[in-house]
């Protein structure tokens, strides 16, 4: 609203001062301030510029957010329901396909690494990695 009334030109302001019947102020800023500070004269600049009114922002519902201790399965049925796409079960890790792509794309890994995963598999209570 305010840059609105910065646009407007000072002949326009003295007209909406002059149809509230108060003397207009000699600055532009002044103006614009004395149409902002009296109700009386703001009401007849919103009867004249009603396009330019502050529209009241809409309510936005609040989204309710997962919890994080959902499992993986249940956060993909949920994405899949907020996006209504088909829910698509994850593949599962079949060791002879992850052999034929390890040797595809050589991401083989010596024996001093797999030693050195497996032994901090153990230190941090995970499973060790498929070999």
């Amino acid at each position: 609203m305010d840059d609105h009334l910065q646009s407007l030109k000072v002949t326009e302001l003295r007209a909406i001062l002059a149809k509230a019947s108060v003397r207009a102020p000699p600055r532009k800023n002044e103006m614009i301030a004395k149409i902002q500070a009296d109700p009386d004269v703001y009401k007849v600049y919103a009867g004249l510029y009603p396009a330019h009114q502050p529209a009241p922002e809409p309510h936005k519902p609040e989204k309710p957010v997962p919890p994080a201790s959902l499992d993986d399965a249940e956060r993909r049925r949920l994405r899949a329901e907020r996006f209504g796409i088909p829910l698509v079960p994850p593949a599962p890790n079949d060791p002879t396909k992850l052999a034929a792509r390890a040797a595809r794309f050589g991401t083989s890994v010596d024996a001093e690494e797999e030693e050195k995963r497996r032994r901090r598999a153990e230190r941090f209570a995970m499973k060790p990695p498929a070999a």
